[in-house]
Parts: structure tokens; sequence; C-alpha cells
């Protein structure tokens, strides 16, 4: 699990990449627009949230504590992705996919620290 835990920090940190250039882009078109989207906004917002969250599941990959960090992360960069897919739908996709990250990395952060309490015992 903690090999999967840094892959998918990786993975997080190159995609916040892409989601920050789209949102950039989205951003200029609402302006050229006049539109009240806040696409734009939250997706830089989203990618803020998934460096900060890629950053935490590098570095913690061998805790418990910090799984659990970075998948609540994780699980609020995909609650405000699915909150603001109304014109936008390619933030429906980073937001389910980033709900999926969240339930991985608290779910293995729980067995990990079950574990961890069994072998001390």
């Amino acid at each position: 699990m903690k090999t999967t835990r840094l892959i998918l920090g990786i993975i997080s940190i190159l995609l916040s990449l892409m989601i920050l250039l789209q949102s950039c882009a989205t951003g200029f078109v609402n302006a050229i627009n006049e539109s009240n989207d806040m696409g734009g906004t939250a997706g830089m917002f989203i990618a803020l949230f998934i460096i900060i969250a890629g950053i935490v599941a590098i570095i913690c990959r061998k805790g418990a504590i910090g799984s659990i960090i970075a998948g609540i992360i994780y699980g609020i960069s995909g609650l405000i992705s699915l909150g603001n897919d109304a014109v936008y739908k390619d933030l429906e996709i980073w937001g389910w996919l980033f709900v999926l990250y969240a339930l991985f990395f608290i779910i293995s952060g729980f067995i990990q620290r079950r574990k961890t309490k069994q072998v001390l015992k």
C-alpha cells in the first residue's frame, strides 16, 4: 500500500498541473464571455488541494495518520468538484476520481493503523 500511495501522490501532482491549466483557460473564457460560472475558480482551488494532498501522500506514505489526512483533503477537493460541475463536466470526472482517491487513502490508513495496533499488542 505504501508504494501505491507514492504512485497516487505523484499522479496527483501531475494531474493538478493539468487541472490548473484547464482552470486558467476556463477562467479566461468565463472572463471573455462575462459569465458568472465559478468553474475556473473552483478548478484552481481543486488543483491547490490536490497538490497539497499529493505532497502529504508522498511524505506521509508510511504513516496511517498521513494517509487519512491526505484522504480528507482528496475528499474535500472531490466534493468541491462535484458541487461546481454545472457548466464544465470535466470537474465531475475529477470529482469522482478524487472521491475514489479519498476512499482509498482513508481505508488504507485505517487498515495500516489496525495492523500497527495488532503488532504492538
